[in-house]
């Protein structure tokens, strides 16, 4: 017996994301904490050291854009890494090349485009629901959306109302 939203599970397409974290012995002199990247297979780069209560060692991570990350997902993890690097060097200048290790981690299933008119996914006579960032946008706002979208829905039902 399956829920009766398994059919809608099926239409969702996730995108992968492939994410470099470089780490220094010192600090880079780069004018942002974060910025938006077009160009060269990145979308993303931040100093990830900078976030509050984050010390050294001084980091860079830098997100390849879905595009990317999902046609080259089953590259091997040396080919990324060379070609993110390569990439990184392009946007912010040689000075990057200097670090003292990388970590590459390969996200799947780690974005999806905005959905719209995403309601939520329960089966009352199952008494089984699901919410997640993935019925709305891979964002992390999107993923408390979603729960307070299914908890609305369910709590409504029973004439109740979500705690705020």
């Amino acid at each position: 017996n399956s829920a009766c939203f398994f059919h809608r599970i099926e239409s969702y397409e996730m995108q992968a994301c492939y994410s470099l974290m470089l780490h220094y012995h010192g600090m880079l002199d780069l004018p942002f904490d974060a910025a938006l990247l077009r160009g060269y297979d990145l979308s993303w780069c931040s100093v990830n050291s900078a976030k509050p209560g984050r010390t050294m060692p001084y980091r860079l991570v830098f997100h390849a854009t879905n595009t990317w990350s999902t046609n080259h997902l089953e590259l091997d993890n040396e080919a990324v890494i060379d070609h993110l690097i390569q990439s990184a060097t392009r946007h912010l200048g040689p000075t990057i090349g200097a670090f003292r290790y990388v970590d590459l981690q390969r996200w799947r299933y780690a974005n999806i485009p905005k959905q719209p008119n995403s309601p939520p996914m329960i089966d009352h006579k199952l008494q089984l629901g699901v919410c997640g960032d993935w019925l709305i946008q891979g964002r992390i706002e999107a993923a408390f959306l979603s729960a307070l979208q299914f908890a609305t829905a369910f709590l409504g039902r029973m004439g109740q109302t979500p705690c705020l």
